[in-house]
């Protein structure tokens, strides 16, 4: 879905998904809502996409500051997404998404609360999880990989940070991006697009945590295609090793493929 005017989902019950790209006013967000709460025990699929998160906040706070009722200004929530979409510490009912399978989020901050809305969204029990330039999402995954309660059954995974679309990212990044992976066994797919400072052999340590199931890997250093480094040729023979790996894509020149990595597979 992609519209700048007021929609209204309150007649569709029982939706099993929901992808909307480019969500940003007031009123998107409370439509967002409103269909979750209505659909909050049958939806599977959700795809949100904010596009710029400082962007879609400004618009968003455009249309609620100024509060009709009591002729006053109101402030800005530390995370509105978290406190007015999801309902955590509000007077509103917090969403709990417990039929949620497959997630998708774009641009959407974890500046707050991440403990809360991975609960909300049911993360723990997700079977695909994909975050694009969601701000503090290295923050999400060091709170994931930390819980005690919950196992985390993802099979799916795709995480994208670049330096242009993260708010977050720098060198802690091999170290958070390692521990959600090592918290958990079982992954079939894993699709890694990281900034060209990151460590991949740190990684690699921590994808052979589920080298007996892993399917499909792609791995892309964000400065590749600007003269960034390679990634380590140690890493890549392990991987080339991996047993049930049927599919692996690389970021990087032919050259280097034909001539550092595939080379060391054999």
């Amino acid at each position: 879905m992609d519209t700048q005017f007021f929609v209204d989902l309150t007649p569709c019950t029982n939706l099993q998904s929901l992808s909307w790209r480019g969500i940003a006013h007031l009123n998107d967000f409370d439509t967002v809502r409103k269909c979750l709460v209505l659909n909050i025990k049958t939806i599977k699929h959700l795809i949100l996409d904010l596009i710029d998160w400082t962007s879609a906040e400004h618009i968003w706070f455009r249309s609620y500051r100024w509060d009709r009722d009591n002729k006053t200004f109101r402030s800005m929530p530390d995370n509105f997404f978290a406190r007015k979409v999801l309902g955590i510490f509000e007077d509103k009912t917090p969403i709990l998404l417990e039929s949620l399978q497959s997630l998708t989020l774009s641009a959407l901050s974890f500046s707050v609360s991440p403990t809360e809305m991975a609960h909300a969204f049911n993360m723990s029990n997700l079977h695909t999880l994909k975050l694009f330039n969601c701000p503090y999402s290295l923050d999400l995954l060091l709170k994931l990989a930390n819980q005690t309660n919950d196992l985390i059954k993802c099979k799916s995974f795709e995480l994208v940070l670049t330096t242009a679309g993260s708010l977050d990212w720098d060198e802690t990044t091999e170290n958070a991006v390692s521990a959600f992976l090592q918290a958990f066994h079982g992954l079939e797919d894993l699709y890694l697009m990281l900034p060209e400072t990151t460590k991949w052999k740190i990684i690699l340590e921590s994808i052979l945590y589920h080298e007996d199931t892993l399917q499909r890997l792609v791995l892309h250093n964000d400065g590749t295609y600007y003269g960034g480094p390679p990634l380590p040729v140690t890493c890549l023979r392990q991987i080339c090793h991996a047993k049930s790996l049927s599919c692996m894509g690389l970021a990087a020149s032919m050259e280097n493929v034909v001539c550092r990595y595939f080379l060391t597979c054999s």
